[in-house]
């Protein structure tokens, strides 16, 4: 039969592009590129009424970067500016209750921004920047879609993944 014939040779090489696909897979996984490695990532500590701007790629090296401050009342115009430290910090001391905005940029495509509340009492920081939960939860996403792929194809070749309509 013609057409089965064409079906195995079809189906050999869906099984070798697979192959491939999956080392290609786990190659990212195990070497990841240099891009999502220098994510810039702002974490925020408070000491008494000093908010502390803390700076770091995702591979933890410390960005030299921009910083701006934004206040409530003057959204518009920056409250603060300088640059981030050797060890990627900066501070500033606010002056009045609301959502501050905190913008960095490194001038080299990384660039974020975050919000600081403050209530009167003492600053509200944002949850902390954690990069390394963040890439395992990337990966084992990666791996679920992988094995869901992989689980498809062994059913077809098993012939288990086959409906009762398309065996007639």
């Amino acid at each position: 039969m013609v057409f089965g014939n064409d079906m195995k040779r079809a189906f050999t090489a869906l099984c070798n592009a697979s192959s491939k696909l999956f080392y290609c897979a786990l190659s990212g996984l195990l070497f990841p590129a240099a891009a999502p490695a220098h994510s810039l990532g702002i974490g925020v500590e408070i000491a008494e009424q000093t908010v502390i701007v803390r700076c770091r790629y995702a591979d933890g090296a410390f960005p030299d970067a921009d910083a701006w401050v934004y206040s409530p009342d003057e959204p518009d115009r920056p409250f603060q500016s300088g640059r981030t430290d050797r060890g990627g910090v900066f501070s500033f001391v606010p002056n009045a209750n609301g959502t501050w905005r905190v913008i960095v940029d490194d001038g080299m495509g990384h660039h974020k921004e975050i919000e600081v509340t403050v209530d009167g009492s003492a600053p509200i920081a944002p949850e902390p920047f954690s990069p390394p939960l963040l890439r395992l939860a990337a990966a084992a996403v990666g791996l679920a879609a992988l094995g869901f792929y992989l689980g498809r194809i062994s059913q077809r070749q098993t012939g288990r993944g086959r409906s009762p309509v398309e065996g007639t």
